[in-house]
């Protein structure tokens, strides 16, 4: 019981300076995902390519979509259109 502990204060400390580092270099989708999504879900069925594919793919998702917002927010549409059901 008590080496659970340990380990589990140990992983939860990788976890922080994870998410520290990511926050840092300013990896604001990965850092999302990883807060969301990781540590909620398991990800054992993945390998190591497929989880930084993962999390690589959520940061250039982030970005484009900030980078899109960005985009419309600066050409001033003097009327905003909304798509209909």
């Amino acid at each position: 019981m008590i080496s659970n502990n340990k380990t589990n204060r140990t992983a939860g400390k990788k976890m922080d300076r994870i998410m520290e580092l990511l926050s840092k270099l300013r990896f604001y989708g990965m850092l999302e995902t990883y807060r969301n999504d990781c540590i909620t879900t398991s990800s054992d069925g993945m390998t190591n390519d497929e989880f930084l594919k993962w999390l690589l793919e959520s940061e250039y998702d982030y970005r484009r979509n900030v980078s899109i917002e960005r985009l419309i927010k600066s050409a001033n549409f003097r009327y905003k259109a909304y798509m209909e059901k």
